[in-house]
């Protein structure tokens, strides 16, 4: 992928879209095991969402700082929203990026990539225990 630096803003927008699933989850004391998403919850509503290190101005300069533009952006006027669909597990790690709404194939890519490499979050929590928790990222180009 040819790349170049934005020269245009991109604007994160902290909404939180979520869908629900329930199944019991047992927490597992030592080690942290990998997180099996087939057997545990994820859930949608949580008394406490997750919340990137920093809270949504470190998320924003997070993607600012770190977004590498295709040059299809530049060539192409590309402007509008990527949404990405992802989980915070019970550790805070991020787990299955998925483009929920498409803007353009570079983007998308770039996208997903951000979404995968980001540091971990502080989980949400359920009854003061910590959940895994759905949660859509929209990341706005141009603007």
């Amino acid at each position: 992928m040819n790349v170049s630096k934005p020269s245009m803003s991109l604007r994160i927008f902290g909404s939180l879209f979520t869908l629900l699933l329930v199944v019991r989850c047992t927490a597992q004391g030592g080690a942290m095991p990998a997180v099996d998403l087939s057997v545990e919850p994820v859930h949608a509503l949580v008394e406490q969402p997750p919340e990137y290190p920093g809270g949504h101005t470190a998320l924003r300069n997070y993607l600012l700082n770190n977004m590498v533009f295709p040059e299809a952006v530049g060539k192409e006027a590309i402007s509008g929203t990527v949404k990405v669909r992802f989980v915070v597990d019970r550790h805070g790690k991020v787990r299955e990026p998925k483009i929920i709404f498409s803007l353009h194939p570079d983007v998308d890519g770039e996208a997903l990539r951000l979404i995968s490499v980001m540091p971990d979050w502080q989980p949400g929590r359920l009854r003061e225990k910590p959940v895994n928790v759905m949660y859509v990222l929209p990341i706005t180009i141009g603007g």
